[in-house]
């Protein structure tokens, strides 16, 4: 059972009202007497930029002896901003979900109600990436007269025939929720198990026999802000494992049981054709040791197997058949992981599914087993006890299995065993026939992924400053680049990457030089080598030359810097560790006069050191800043401004050169 409360909080937050067309009015229907009812309560308390306020919210669930789900929802805003999203009803279905009933109303500051219903709804394709062929659509409609002042809401009911009897209730939104409920009705028999992520643990009344509700009030909005953890790792949320009575239904009680169900799905997945064999020994022939074939095939599945997802029915959560994957040369990541895994098991290596969220802090340590935690597939492949002298970022220790290395086959500019940043310290499902399990993927050390930056420069007596940087990108940040990299081969368009870093440092400046190295091999760093000149890059005053001794780059953020006080945690994708280092040749005649103090700021979530000095005739700049947790949260946010701070003022310090005959 999927039942979410906020309708419309993924979904509709995206929709511009422009793109709904206008529905039918029927002013003649008076809101039901539950809206009406909201008139008179009090507006929960909000900020003065919020667009509207949940003033009601009820979610009515019935289980039915067999396994078909009801839900009814009700929900009403006050609308304070004009153009609020929250105007908007969106509505996911697919294959096993039927909308029964939809309608929505607006009650205005003036004038009649008005009503829409669901054939004035627009029905919305499929909202899966790279999708080929998807079933699940989405149903909107735009409810009319939504002005400021006015109270909008909505009644939709469901039929769905979900795999597994599992609940979950998100009652925070983007906006203030004045009061939530949610009631679940079970077939005699039947009992739960609750657990609630980020509010206290409630019990619920019982309100009749086997119907329970749960109440909650002045929920907080989950506010957005840049650099936030994922509104599913901050709402507030109750999970519900149903427990059916003695021989009834499909219930997980562990993990074993959902890898189980899945191992069930995937069982005839991973069949070796010859085709699929003989592929195997022309990408591993030239190879001499077991890793080099292990690497061969896992780039072949990489970059070879076009991402594209089909999912109708039970494909959303069943991979194909590695037969149809390889010869198609397409598949989305459960495909990838499954026809790697084939690959794998030919020569000699064993691999398990992991199931996992892209995302981080979205699956709890302490999670009930639930198949709506994930959204990815992965590989745990299993190094054979040979293989002992090993050593990679994303390797880890299992007591039965002993070295896994976490592969994302999905990803085609990870190098072979690493993780890309969204993936690591995640919580996962390790599927197993021996007992699946909940495990963390490793956290790759900050070195492994970030920007080594490091220029050879001259500085004449006129100011301008020319010479050769060399950038080296690595982890998750040659990954970015490399994407951008692959949307374009003009190289007009590639040097403007370089121009843009340019523009940021000089106010005139030529690229006389600019080459990429090592594009397709993601196994070596990606390195920039460019050339330029910049002008009037020393300030003149009489017979002093002021330089800023950090050349290129920035580090600093102005994330902080608002004048709203931050509510939510800062994360940050990846881990990442870039260094500069800046050699410039001093004009004849000149000497430091001041330079700029070393800058040592390091905080348990980051770091940063700086130091210029002179040596003989030249100039020498080094920097480190490291990333060091993924998470800072709420309450080091002072600190992470301090930090910010720190490194702002250190990236505009300047020396001062003065002509030492004078």
């Amino acid at each position: 059972m999927r039942v979410t409360i906020n309708a419309g909080y993924a979904a509709v937050c995206a929709v511009l009202a422009s793109l709904i067309s206008s529905p039918a009015l029927h002013a003649a229907d008076h809101a039901p007497d539950w809206m009406q009812a909201l008139k008179a309560m009090p507006v929960p308390a909000h900020d003065e930029k919020a667009d509207a306020v949940n003033m009601y919210s009820d979610l009515h669930v019935t289980l039915k002896a067999d396994g078909t789900v009801l839900s009814q929802e009700r929900v009403a805003y006050k609308i304070l901003r004009p153009d609020s999203p929250h105007a908007i009803v969106s509505v996911p279905f697919d294959d096993r979900q039927k909308i029964v009933d939809m309608r929505a109303w607006s009650i205005p500051v003036q004038g009649k109600d008005y009503m829409v219903k669901e054939k004035d709804a627009m029905t919305i394709g499929s909202s899966v990436d790279f999708a080929l062929v998807a079933d699940d659509k989405t149903k909107r409609l735009q409810i009319p007269a939504a002005d400021p002042g006015a109270i909008v809401g909505y009644e939709v009911q469901l039929e769905e025939r979900p795999y597994f009897q599992e609940a979950e209730w998100t009652f925070s939104e983007d906006v203030p929720v004045r009061e939530a409920t949610y009631t679940l009705q079970l077939p005699a028999g039947w009992s739960f198990k609750a657990f609630w992520r980020n509010h206290a643990a409630q019990d619920p009344v019982k309100i009749a026999d086997n119907q329970w509700q749960w109440s909650v009030s002045d929920i907080k909005a989950v506010k957005h802000e840049d650099d936030m953890p994922p509104f599913n790792a901050l709402a507030q949320q109750l999970q519900l494992q149903l427990i059916p009575a003695q021989g009834e239904g499909r219930v997980l009680a562990s993990w074993r049981d959902l890898g189980n169900w899945y191992l069930g799905l995937t069982n005839d997945r991973r069949v070796l054709t010859p085709g699929i064999s003989q592929e195997v020994t022309g990408l591993t022939g030239t190879q001499t040791t077991l890793l080099g074939k292990m690497q061969a095939l896992a780039r072949f599945a990489q970059g070879d197997i076009r991402y594209v997802a089909i999912s109708l029915g039970i494909g959303g959560l069943q991979p194909h058949a590695a037969a149809d994957i390889f010869a198609n040369r397409y598949g989305d990541c459960k495909d990838k992981a499954t026809l790697l895994s084939t690959m794998l098991k030919q020569i000699g290596v064993d691999s398990y599914y992991v199931i996992i969220n892209a995302e981080h802090d979205v699956v709890p340590a302490d999670a009930l087993p639930s198949t709506n935690w994930f959204n990815h597939a992965i590989l745990a492949i299993q190094l054979p006890a040979s293989m002992k002298d090993v050593s990679f970022p994303a390797l880890s220790k299992h007591p039965v299995l002993g070295n896994i290395l976490y592969f994302d086959p999905t990803n085609e500019f990870i190098p072979f065993g690493q993780l890309p940043g969204y993936l690591q310290g995640n919580h996962a499902m390790l599927v197993r026939a021996d007992g699946t399990e909940l495990v963390t993927l490793p956290v790759q050390n900050a070195s492994t992924s970030g920007r080594a930056r490091s220029a050879t420069l001259v500085l004449n007596d006129r100011g301008q400053l020319s010479g050769q940087v060399t950038e080296r990108l690595t982890g998750y940040t040659s990954f970015m680049v490399r994407s951008t990299l692959q949307k374009t081969t003009l190289a007009t368009e590639r040097q403007k990457i370089i121009e843009r870093k340019l523009a940021d440092a000089f106010s005139a400046f030529s690229v006389t030089g600019f080459k990429i190295n090592n594009e397709a091999d993601i196994t070596q760093p990606l390195e920039y080598e460019y050339s330029f000149a910049a002008d009037k890059y020393a300030k003149s005053a009489g017979d002093m030359l002021i330089v800023r001794p950090r050349i290129l780059g920035s580090e600093a953020s102005a994330i902080l810097e608002t004048t709203d006080k931050r509510e939510n945690p800062v994360e940050y994708v990846s881990l990442q560790k870039d260094t500069d280092d800046f050699t410039v040749s001093l004009p004849a005649g000149y000497v430091a006069d001041d330079l700029p103090a070393p800058v040592d700021a390091d905080y348990p979530f980051a770091s940063y050191h700086s130091k210029a000095e002179v040596k003989g005739n030249t100039l020498h700049y080094t920097r480190t800043f490291e990333i060091k947790q993924f998470m800072v949260p709420a309450d080091k946010l002072d600190d992470l401004k301090k930090f910010y701070r720190a490194i702002y003022n250190d990236e505009r310090a300047n020396a001062v050169l003065v002509r030492k005959d004078h």
